[in-house]
């Protein structure tokens, strides 16, 4: 897997950079909830503005170009996580 190409066929074109990153967070967390401020430290940079939404955009994005079923799941004031609902 590359920031090209997915396992699924995404639709949507090219994966970025950012969307990989997120995927790849979500992944090593081996199915435990990682939080939106995890990922904002984990896949931006320091001077990531912390009311941003770009995780959220980001996730949309990647659940969109992962498609049915879905495989991210956001866990109601916890963040995200990939797996079983």
């Amino acid at each position: 897997m590359t920031p090209a190409t997915g396992w699924r066929s995404a639709p949507g074109g090219a994966w970025t950079c950012k969307e990989f990153a997120v995927l790849e967070c979500l992944l090593a967390s081996g199915g435990r909830v990682v939080s939106a401020e995890e990922l904002l430290e984990r896949a931006w940079d320091e001077a990531a503005d912390p009311f941003t939404t770009a995780v959220k955009t980001t996730i949309r994005r990647l659940r969109a170009k992962l498609g049915d079923p879905p495989v991210i799941h956001t866990v109601r004031e916890g963040g995200y996580r990939i797996g079983e609902p």
